[in-house]
């Protein structure tokens, strides 16, 4: 959800780019499942996303609230992730709404928060059925490489990291 897709936000370094990709949309909430018998549950589902990757398109996630679990966030397009957890997946799918840019040109620190807003569907296992959106923040922190001519490296990053935060109303059925 959390991960805040913002493929289409040109960044000052390509490996800032990439997270994005990674932590575009990638936040999701749910609820625990029920019987087919039950009636629907509806709770609020807080999900937190961490990737230390420029590259990879899966990240670990935490989500708490309606349901508790720790799965895999893995991004299957521009805004669109696969959240996997013990039971059962669904997706979320997101579009950033802010990005905010900050580059340290003394440091090679590039600092990015993208706002996002999601969805949540297409639920398999113990998430059939789930519906559900919310608002999410993600912050990507990449550290360049300083070039020979005194520069921040546009594409060769020292280290990355990643975290989204998402929450919102989800309902299983």
């Amino acid at each position: 959800m959390i991960r805040n897709r913002t493929r289409a936000i040109a960044v000052t370094t390509a490996a800032v780019a990439a997270s994005l990709a990674l932590t575009g949309t990638s936040m999701a909430a749910s609820s625990a499942a029920t019987p087919a018998a039950s009636a629907a549950k509806t709770g609020t589902e807080y999900i937190q996303e961490m990737s230390t990757s420029a590259t990879s398109p899966v990240s670990q996630v935490i989500a708490h609230g309606a349901f508790t679990a720790a799965g895999t966030d893995t991004q299957t397009s521009q805004n669109t992730d696969l959240l996997k957890f013990p039971g059962g997946t669904f997706v979320a799918t997101s579009k950033a709404t802010s990005v905010q840019n900050h580059v340290d040109s003394g440091t090679c620190a590039t600092t990015l928060t993208i706002k996002l807003t999601y969805t949540l569907g297409k639920g398999t296992g113990r998430f059939a059925g789930i519906t559900g959106s919310g608002h999410a923040t993600t912050t990507v922190l990449n550290l360049a490489v300083h070039t020979a001519h005194g520069g921040c490296s546009p594409t060769a990053s020292i280290a990355q990291q990643s975290l989204v935060e998402a929450s919102g109303p989800v309902t299983l059925r």
